[in-house]
């Protein structure tokens, strides 16, 4: 399993100067599950840039924003803070970190959700 954490800056289709295309395309070449989690304005379209990939099975994709919004409703302290607490709970799944918080916080109809076509316990 390979683990991509980013906190950057970011638009719709890109974050940290990394159009996520062409970061999927490298990622791709790395064999088994990927658990991808970005703090970054617009990163829910990451979530819908994998959905339309062949590889979409091997993507745990946990974005904090909606496809449409910027990082401006919460502090990345706060963000970055509640993210590892979330993770460091050992014997529990990552699905059961993304049921329990919305990450998007505006009303947009493109949610942020967490996109979990499979499970991890780190």
């Amino acid at each position: 399993m390979t683990l991509f954490f980013m906190r950057a800056h970011g638009t719709i289709g890109s974050a940290g100067g990394f159009e996520y295309d062409r970061l999927l395309d490298r990622l791709d070449d790395i064999k088994g599950k990927k658990v991808m989690i970005v703090l970054a304005c617009h990163s829910g379209s990451l979530k819908y840039i994998v959905q339309k990939r062949k590889s979409v099975h091997d993507y745990l994709v946990m974005p904090s924003t909606l496809i449409r919004e910027q990082g401006v409703n919460w502090s990345e302290d706060e963000m970055l803070n509640a993210i590892t607490d979330g993770l460091i709970r050992p014997g529990q799944p990552l699905s059961a970190f993304g049921a329990e918080r919305q990450f998007g916080r505006l009303g947009d109809s493109q949610t942020s959700e967490p996109l979990f076509p499979f499970d991890v316990v780190l």
